[in-house]
């Protein structure tokens, strides 16, 4: 069960490279690091904030 969800997430991501293409995919996973990165230093400042 398990293998065949990894068969299926690989063959779904190769899909996905052929129609956007790899760099394009590795711009968007950077992007999206840097906004959680983001997002998640914000609420480490509004939660500071609020115990002070």
């Amino acid at each position: 069960m398990k293998d065949s969800a990894i068969v299926n997430l690989k063959a779904e991501e190769k899909q996905v490279q052929n129609s956007y293409g790899a760099e394009e995919i590795q711009v968007l996973a950077k992007q999206l690091t840097t906004c959680y990165q983001d997002l998640d230093a914000y609420f480490q400042g509004v939660w500071v904030g609020q115990e002070g």
